[in-house]
């Protein structure tokens, strides 16, 4: 065939790729298959996706569908989509964990429920303002905008929220946690990553672990709200307003507990508790609780 025919022939296969059967282009030889596919979901519709390797972007919109784009390298597995309005399944069928990556882009309703999970794929997620449970290994886990309710967890993987959510939980092994905005009820916790949070809005409960991990909380907690913070041997870093009306227990049974708050000592012996009230109003104030056995505490105003 002449070099014109044959690129004309690719030219075409490419162009008409998204009407063609999954593993069409590859069967033409080509070393990779495109996406593009729309399907019709209702509005607060629930979107499953599995991509064990590459990325997953995820964006939250105003139209009544789901639309798919991406690209599947040859021996990566066969893509699929198929449900319902009410509820899409949707990602990379694969028997390998070697495999190529894949690349996803997928459009969902604003208010739909989104599930995905995955092995080291990067996972970016935005615009979605219903419930959002993503779990990863290896991969790193960023998510914006306003979820209902989102819960990310990894192994490895660092883990990136900027929301304002009901409801946050966030887990990792040996990754960092970063919380921007926060508010709500918040849960973190990790084994030897560190743990950070950086709020916005006043947070009404929270919960932040890690055994070897910095711990650092920055932000303010509403009244009547409570924070504990637990490590092994990991550093704590608290700072509040400092007119942050609130009842702080502070404990540190092998590192040293300074504070530079008016209306606690500065600095307490080690083992020993710092137990004050702060702020001018301490009627239903909120409760900060601080435990760890080696690290060092350190409470300051913001």
């Amino acid at each position: 065939m002449p070099l014109a025919r044959r690129a004309l022939a690719l030219t075409l296969a490419i162009a008409i790729a998204p009407a063609a059967a999954p593993g069409v282009l590859l069967a033409q030889g080509l070393p990779w298959q495109r996406i593009d596919r729309r399907m019709p979901a209702d509005p607060h519709a629930s979107i499953r996706i599995l991509d064990l390797a590459g990325s997953i972007r995820v964006t939250g919109w105003d139209q009544d569908s789901v639309s798919i784009s991406g690209t599947v390298p040859r021996g990566a597995g066969q893509f699929y989509a198929g449900g319902s309005r009410t509820g899409i399944k949707l990602g990379i069928e694969t028997d390998s964990l070697g495999a190529p990556g894949v690349e996803l882009d997928v459009r969902v309703p604003r208010a739909a429920t989104v599930w995905i999970k995955s092995s080291s794929a990067t996972v970016t997620l935005g615009g979605v303002e219903g419930d959002v449970d993503i779990a990863t290994v290896s991969g790193d886990i960023r998510v914006e905008g306003a979820p209902r309710r989102v819960s990310a967890e990894a192994m490895d993987g660092d883990i990136e929220l900027t929301t304002r959510a009901a409801v946050t939980r966030a887990k990792t092994a040996g990754g960092t946690i970063t919380i921007n905005g926060g508010g709500g009820d918040v849960t973190a916790s990790s084994v030897s990553g560190a743990v950070r949070y950086t709020g916005a809005h006043k947070l009404l409960v929270g919960r932040l672990e890690s055994v070897s991990g910095t711990v650092t909380f920055q932000g303010t907690v509403i009244r009547g709200g409570t924070l504990a913070i637990e490590t092994h041997d990991g550093p704590v870093d608290v700072r509040v307003p400092r007119d942050q009306a609130a009842r702080f227990d502070l404990t540190s049974f092998g590192g040293a507990v300074t504070n530079a708050l008016a209306g606690g000592d500065p600095v307490v012996p080690k083992g020993k508790p710092l137990r004050f009230t702060s702020g001018a109003d301490d009627a239903g104030g909120a409760t900060v609780t601080v435990r760890t056995f080696k690290g060092n505490v350190r409470l300051g105003g913001s």
